[in-house]
């Protein structure tokens, strides 16, 4: 179905998950378009899962899922990925903002693949003061093309990279959007990135992308989680 699906993993983000699901619902395609979904897979947080119960009542199509243990967000995404129904995925961390324009960029460039590396800001993104304004890792993908390749491969970090050689590997194109800012990060102490600079994680995570990235091929089995829905 034409449209497009949001898909957001969710642990330990309930100081900052409202501000990413507003930013996200008050996208200009979605004033005069009905066909999206916004998809929130929390991941064994329960400060996380009360803070999306209580915000989803408010949400125009938002659905929340309870994945029980912390599985990890490239299984989340996958599950997510094959329970969504329109055929443009974006991937979105849930400790990010979006600017207002990013969906209808997306969507009316109809590109397979599209990854989010701007530096720069913009008018909007310079009202918001303190804020890092590096994008990295935020994909859009069409649905057929992700599942084609079998989704992310399960590992704690860079399964973007792993994703993105994969369809590399398939020859799909890949649209890198920097000249302007398209979202906006969100620093904290209980975010992926920096959780992973410690050394002893960061070594050990690198050297499984580094292995991934060698050994690279072109389909993996899609890796699910058990999951209920809110």
């Amino acid at each position: 179905m034409k449209g497009i699906s949001i898909i957001i993993p969710a642990w330990k983000s309930y100081d900052y998950i409202e501000e990413c699901l507003n930013s996200l619902q008050n996208q200009s395609y979605f004033k005069e378009n009905d066909n999206w979904e916004i998809l929130v897979g929390v991941d064994g947080c329960k400060e996380t899962k009360d803070k999306v119960l209580q915000l989803i009542p408010k949400l125009k199509n938002t659905k929340g899922f309870w994945f029980s243990k912390n599985v990890g967000q490239s299984k989340v995404k996958n599950t997510l990925a094959w329970e969504a129904i329109y055929d443009t995925f974006l991937f979105f961390d849930s400790d990010d903002i979006a600017m207002p324009f990013l969906v209808e960029e997306i969507l009316k460039n109809e590109l397979s693949v599209i990854r989010f590396l701007s530096k720069k800001k913009n008018k909007d993104s310079k009202k918001l003061s303190k804020r890092n304004y590096i994008t990295y890792g935020q994909i859009s993908v069409k649905a057929d093309i992700f599942k084609k390749v079998g989704g992310f491969y399960p590992i704690i970090y860079s399964e973007d990279k792993d994703l993105l050689n994969r369809l590399k590997l398939n020859e799909v194109d890949i649209n890198i959007f920097e000249d302007k800012a398209y979202l906006i990060r969100n620093r904290h102490e209980n975010s992926l990135t920096s959780i992973v600079k410690k050394s002893e994680i960061k070594k050990k995570c690198h050297k499984i992308r580094d292995n991934m990235n060698k050994k690279s091929v072109k389909i993996i089995k899609p890796v699910f989680a058990k999951f209920k829905e809110m």
